[in-house]
């Protein structure tokens, strides 16, 4: 599911004219939905968080942007703690 909600987004990021602004957000929107089923899936997803974050952000919604930023950081493994082990 994340990888379809992926491609999603990088067709959407391809689509760069003004002119093709309402497909490029229905790819985004789509793109949304795939992460988020992925989230009722699991629901401490971390790719999902992340992309969803990001994709919120591009539909100009920054409250959610921040929700999932937030969830991401709660859920990302800590690298250093790897490494220490």
């Amino acid at each position: 599911i994340n990888l379809l909600g992926q491609t999603l987004f990088d067709r959407a990021k391809g689509v760069r004219s003004e002119s093709r602004a309402a497909e490029r957000d229905e790819l985004l929107r789509q793109a949304v939905a795939k992460f988020e089923k992925t989230l009722t899936i699991d629901s401490e997803d971390v790719t999902a968080h992340y992309n969803l974050a990001l994709l919120h952000e591009r539909l100009g919604d920054e409250k959610k942007a921040a929700e999932y930023r937030e969830f991401h950081a709660r859920y990302k493994p800590d690298d250093n703690a790897t490494d220490r082990a």
